[in-house]
């Protein structure tokens, strides 16, 4: 009985000693104010606020003041209604993860007035105790930069670190003098960095972000593997009504670099007409002649040649993510996924001189996924249950070569790809002469002819 006992006592306490964890990842934010009469001042009690197009709201209390918890961040249009008074909708209110948005209402009994107003977007986040840059999916449409790391660098105290990202996948970027493994990335409540080099491959699509919460040193301790920034993405939720976007991006005809970048989003309920259960769902494939195109050419005197650009560098990316959103009673309960991949060459500068097919390829590989359960149980209370699980693959190798390691250091196979033989330890490519021995100099010669 005793035994039994300290079992149970124990998986309470692991339990509760992970809520914290999983809590600190979610994000979401919330909207307090107070609501009064615009002519005497007085409280209502008892007025209706609404998040429209969700089932999450609240009353005012007897002092007009309410409460909206647990909010998915984005932006939400906001009603509010009272009997005997003109009923009046405020647009572009945008929630940020971890932060209370304070919004007091005034309602009138002029019922010619406007009912929809616009509220003017902040510049800043004022209840924030550090600095929080915020990004919306309409500031992001309008941005001429892809990708959340090349999103984010465009705010005040960040550089990329030169030579890392390009066009196809994330560069690192250094915060405030901070290194680039600094960086926490969260993507719907998951931490993205992975163990081996405390980076991240994680991407998503522009069409499929719909906030990106930019924290500049100072956040709370509960936000662990963290010191100089944390980039919390949110994506895009299903909507009441059903929704097919596409963005095609081509310059196969305007340049050399052939940039191609092709997304499409569907969004709407899961069963006609119910919008309790939605979806939402991304694509985005590019492909891309040179992944990284350089600013001057690239010169090497001692052979006379020039390039205008890296050769040999293309890259191909697939980018997919996913969620849906389940409204059960007074529970909620939402599904996300992402899957990217990014095939690529490494630069060399040994081989980019004359043998450039022989860059090194690489290819990343990232999966997430993400559940949440949850309750608002009062005006002050709410829980949630948060369960993540990340998967990250990396691979580089010989392009021609692949991951076949039986063919590493294989003299006949080299001979018919490269009409070459290895010699020495396996990794010195020869040439035979007319005679059938290997050349002098033949490394030279074989560099000259690649």
């Amino acid at each position: 009985m005793k035994n039994s006992i300290t079992k149970i006592l124990f998986f309470f306490i692991l339990v509760f000693s992970l809520v914290p964890m999983l809590f600190a990842q979610t994000g979401v934010g919330k909207l307090s104010g107070k609501i009064v009469d615009a002519a005497t001042r007085e409280p209502l009690i008892g007025a209706n606020v609404i998040l429209v197009g969700t089932s999450t709201g609240a009353a005012t209390d007897v002092d007009g003041n309410y409460f909206i918890l647990n909010i998915t961040p984005g932006t939400y249009e906001l009603k509010v209604t009272y009997v005997g008074y003109a009923p009046k909708t405020l647009e572009n209110i945008r929630v940020v993860a971890g932060i209370t948005y304070d919004l007091n209402i005034e309602l009138t009994t002029d019922f010619t007035l406007d009912e929809i107003v616009v509220v003017d977007r902040k510049f800043f986040e004022e209840k924030s105790t550090n600095t929080v840059k915020v990004i919306d999916s309409d500031q992001i449409s309008r941005l001429p930069v892809r990708g959340v790391t090349n999103i984010a660098s465009l705010q005040s105290g960040v550089v990329i670190q030169e030579g890392s990202g390009g066009q196809d996948g994330n560069a690192s970027i250094n915060v405030r003098g901070g290194r680039g493994s600094e960086v926490l990335y969260i993507v719907d409540g998951v931490p993205q960095n992975n163990l081996y080099n405390r980076s991240s491959v994680a991407s998503v699509s522009n069409v499929a972000i719909e906030q990106i919460s930019f924290q500049v040193g100072g956040y709370e301790a509960k936000y662990g593997q963290a010191q100089s920034g944390i980039i919390n993405v949110t994506t895009k939720s299903g909507q009441p009504t059903y929704t097919i976007l596409t963005d095609l991006v081509t310059s196969s005809y305007t340049d050399d670099y052939g940039y191609n970048l092709y997304a499409g989003t569907l969004s709407g309920p899961i069963i006609p007409g119910i919008s309790d259960h939605t979806i939402f769902l991304s694509a985005e494939r590019g492909w891309f002649q040179d992944a990284d195109p350089t600013a001057v050419d690239i010169s090497f005197p001692s052979i006379n040649k020039s390039y205008t650009g890296y050769e040999n560098n293309p890259a191909s990316v697939w980018r997919f993510s996913g969620k849906t959103n389940h409204r059960l009673g007074d529970f909620t309960l939402n599904f996300s996924g992402l899957y990217n991949d990014r095939t690529s060459k490494v630069i060399d500068y040994r081989y980019q001189k004359n043998n450039s097919r022989f860059n090194p390829e690489a290819f990343e590989k990232n999966i997430s996924l993400n559940g949440r359960l949850s309750q608002t149980v009062s005006n002050t209370t709410f829980w949630n249950i948060n369960l993540g699980y990340k998967m990250f693959d990396f691979k580089r190798y010989n392009p021609f070569l692949g991951d076949n390691l039986a063919l590493y250091g294989d003299a006949p196979f080299g001979k018919i790809i490269w009409s070459v033989i290895l010699v020495g330890d396996g990794l010195k490519p020869a040439r035979l002469d007319e005679f059938g021995n290997v050349a002098l100099n033949s490394k030279v010669e074989v560099l000259d002819d690649c």
